[in-house]
This record gives C-alpha cells, structure tokens and sequence, in this order.
C-alpha cells in the first residue's frame, strides 16, 4: 500500500460528525507519509492529534493550514535522502555543492522539493532539509567513496520547511493564525508567542514555537512593509541537532580559560615566577570585562596597562632564552585577547601603540585601524626554536596564521604560510601530540581553499581558487585522516570529521580558519 493512499484513507474515513478528536501516535503518522522501518525524532512516542476537520478533510477542502501541519509531521531521525526519495517519489533533489552564496549551501546537504496547487489558488511549497551527519563516536571516516552515494546514503533529515506567498498582509495575519491554530491541534499549545530571529538574519512576526520530544517547531509571518512578493506565512520544524532554530538570545563570546592555559603553560615550561603574574591576570580579566562591553575602558588605562607591559618585558630581558620566550608568550596572550577593547591603539598617531611597538609588538593597519600581527610569539619562536616554549608559540602561530592580523582582507591568504609551514614541521616532527594538532591545522588550511572559492573577491579571484580547489580538497581529506587516526574523541577530532565528511561528499566546508566568513 503506497504512502498516499493510506493517507488518504485517513482521510476519507473520518468526516463523520462525533469524531472530533481523532488521535494517533506520531509513529502512526510517519509510517503513513514516510514508509515503515523510520524511526520517530525521539525515543518516546510524541502524540500528534488530528481532528475530524484536518483527517476527514475533503480534496476540495484542503487548506494550507492543515496540510502544513501534515507536512511537518514527516520529520524524524534517520531519513537519508535516498530512503526520503523512495518514499516519496517525484520530487526534486537539489544537492547543495557550493556554487552560490545562498544561506542554505554552508550547512546542507541537499533539500527535497514538493509544489502543491492548494483548492483556494495558493501554492504550498514544502522543502526537506537534509544535514550531513554528525560525527560518530570514535570519529573515524568512511572509505573513500563516491561523493553522490555518500550524499544520498550518509545524509540525514533535519529539518522540513512549508511556505506559502501571501501579498496582502491581512490575509496573511489572518492564515498565519489559522496555520498556529492547526499546528496546536496537531502539537499541543505553543510554549512562546511573539517575534522569532531565525539564523541567516531572517526576521519573521506573528511567530510561535512549539517543542515534541526533539522537534522544534516555528510558524510565522513575514509582513516585509517594501517586498510584497517575499511575504509569505511559514511552518519550520527542526531536530535538536540542525543549526538552525530560534535565536533568543545574544551569543556569548567564550572567557580566558583558555588564556590562562595558555599562560599556565607557559609559566610552567619557562619555570617563570608565579608571584610576579598577579598584574598580568588582572589585565586579563579586565581585557574580558571591555571585550564584553560590560566595563567601558577607562581613559587613564593606557598608561597602566602599557606600564604593566613594560614592566614584565623589562623583567623577562636578563632571563635566559627559554624564560625569556616563554615571558614574550605569556605577554602575547595578553595583548591579543586585550586588543579589542582600547580605542587607543586605532589612530595612526597612537602613543600607546607606539610604546608597545617599543618592546617589540608589532601592528599593521587594516579598515582604518590597527591590529596586532603576533610578533612577540614570532620573537619566542626565535628565542626557543627546538624547545617547549618555541613549540607552544610556533602551534600558536599556526592557529593564528603567523602575520595575521585575523581581520577580514580577502586579498590576505594566510592559509598559505600555515600549509608551508606545517608540512615542513611535520617532515621532521617527532612529539605525537604535535603531529596531531598541526595535522588538524594543516587540513584546515587546505580546507580554506576550497571555501575561498564561493568567497573570493572577484571572478578572477574565484578562478585561481577553483584551480587550486581539487586538490586542496584531497589534501584537506589527506591530513584530516592523518589527524584523526591519532585522535578521534576530542572536541577538536569531532568537529574535523564534520568538514572531512563533507568534503568526502563534494560539499561547501561549514567553517573557515583562516579567513572570516562573517566580514565577506
């Protein structure tokens, strides 16, 4: 029995009177839209009710409201593309390969589409979203492959959209509340009511949200006032997992611990005294209190927070070289996590940065600014070249991009350095811990090739990186692999397996080390 017949059945057996509070198991559901041997989002049944109105429906009678909340339904763990499009026969797989800069190409795989004529002349268009998947535990890699199959076959359903145009703002208020009042029939009561920020700066109103077992559903209205064509009511469900959901809250930039690793680190392999850190860690607490906005930076801190700097500098040139080293990189640490928060250090006159610049910390302007390009960390690396010290700061470099400055130049390439750099220390490499970390670098910098290729500057810039893309591509995978036959359980190991999957696959990369995303 196919898919849409049962359905159907549902359907047309229950438009009697009485029956005004049909209930099935969302289990039920799934097996009618999705085939048996789909498991449900959640380990526990979720109750999905279906009265009489939405069941016994006849063709005639179908609304956008109902059937969006129909739709919707479909949505559980474990779908691949290949099982969504057995099911569901006829409609179109669009794979997801990176060529444009829509939203979606960053973090999809691929996007199943269905278009339906609705009885009162709208067009219900209802699109699933398949994700790629999330790394298993240990993170070990499939086999190379043909990229389509592991698309179709490692995939997995995260989230289903339905949509509908609705110009006249009215009208649309009026069927966004109807939809909300069909998806609680279904759902139960929404938990909030209110505007809704979706990721990809997508702002909706009229919004509500629901939450069954590990689905998460929102419905809005888009009343754009100056785009008439781009409103339209929406029903968006997604599993816990997807990356896509409802944004209450501003995000929180991440505090020192790993700073103070850092530091700690330092001060243990430079064998530093530990009383004399006390005006360091203060700097350091204070640099979070004006990165986070929560202090504002007084206008007499200049003076101490350079005197500080010159102190400890000052202090650190009649040690050795390798406490000399390790001062320099506990002083970098500092100075980079603090940067942010001193307007003094922008103008081209700047007396604080020109006191800094004295002990050797190094800026270069960008966007009418100035940012520091790590330079006591290149001075440590100097000091200390086959040390502990040196190889603290040389990983350091490596995470930074050497000279970069981290800022949003699309003409700087620092993944290049980082690839020389790296290979040329793995060719003599001997601590496994090491290896593995500048593996997981260098892979991430042969990755940032073939992101630049949807994020270059111009059509030339875009055709020296789409030469370079195959075979970056297979060096990422490379180094990737190496990385993760090592470590394949901590966060860092995770989060690798994710970009190597997908560029198994032929995907876009989700993520950029060494250039940002955000400022493209």
């Amino acid at each position: 029995m196919s898919n849409p017949s049962l359905v159907d059945q549902l359907r047309s057996k229950l438009p009697r009177p009485g029956l005004r509070n049909f209930k099935l198991l969302l289990a039920v559901l799934l097996a009618a839209f999705c085939g048996p041997g789909l498991a449900p989002a959640t380990n526990q049944a979720v109750e999905v009710r279906l009265d009489s109105q939405q069941v016994g429906a006849s063709a005639d009678s179908v609304t956008f409201a109902d059937q969006a909340a129909l739709e919707v339904a479909q949505l559980t763990e474990k779908v691949t593309p290949a099982a969504w499009l057995q099911s569901h026969p006829g409609e179109e797989l669009k794979v997801f390969n990176g060529h444009s800069r829509e939203p979606e190409e960053g973090g999809w795989c691929a996007c199943a589409t269905k278009r339906e004529p609705l009885p009162d002349g709208q067009e219900l268009v209802r699109h699933a979203l398949f994700a790629s998947p999330e790394a298993p535990s240990p993170a070990v890699l499939p086999p190379d492959g043909d990229p389509t199959q592991l698309i179709m076959t490692g995939c997995l359903l995260a989230a289903i959209r339905v949509e509908t145009k609705e110009p006249e703002i009215d009208r649309g208020i009026k069927l966004a509340s109807e939809t909300r009042q069909a998806i609680t029939r279904s759902f139960g009561p929404s938990y909030h009511e209110g505007d809704s920020h979706y990721a990809y700066d997508r702002w909706w109103d009229t919004a509500a949200h629901w939450r069954a077992g590990r689905i998460t559903i929102d419905s809005s209205y888009r009343p754009d006032p100056n785009q008439a064509e781009s409103r339209c009511v929406e029903v968006y469900a997604y599993l816990e997992r997807s990356d896509v959901g409802i944004d209450s809250a501003e995000t929180v930039e991440p505090g020192n611990e790993r700073e103070i690793a850092g530091i700690q680190k330092a001060v243990t392999l430079g064998g530093l005294d530990r009383s004399q850190m006390a005006p360091l860690f203060s700097l350091l607490s204070e640099a979070q209190a004006w990165n986070e906005g929560r202090l504002p930076v007084p206008e007499d801190q200049e003076g101490s927070f350079v005197s500080t700097f010159e102190q400890w500098i000052a202090n650190a040139r009649g040690l050795d070289h390798r406490r000399q080293a390790a001062a320099l990189v506990v002083a970098d640490l500092i100075l980079k996590k603090s940067e942010g928060g001193f307007q003094q250090l922008r103008g081209d006159q700047s007396a604080m940065r020109q006191r800094l610049a004295a002990l050797g910390a190094e800026f270069k302007p960008s966007h009418d600014s100035y940012f520091y390009t790590n330079s006591w960390l290149k001075e440590a690396l100097r000091l200390d070249p086959d040390g502990e010290v040196g190889e603290s700061a040389f990983l350091l470099l490596m995470e930074r991009g050497f000279d970069w400055p981290g800022t949003c130049d699309l003409d700087e390439e620092p993944f290049r350095q980082v690839i020389e750099e790296g290979e040329k220390y793995l060719s003599r490499a001997t601590k496994p811990e090491m290896i593995t970390a500048v593996h997981f670098l260098v892979a991430d910098a042969y990755r940032d090739i073939v992101t630049r290729v949807r994020w270059a500057e111009d059509d030339e810039q875009a055709s020296q990186y789409r030469a370079e893309a195959e075979q970056a591509r297979l060096k990422a995978i490379q180094h990737y692999r190496l990385a993760l036959s090592r470590d394949r359980t901590s966060p860092t190991a995770r989060e690798a397996w994710g970009e190597a999957w997908r560029l198994m696959a032929g995907l876009p990369p989700r993520d950029a080390r060494y250039f940002c995303l955000d400022g493209c």
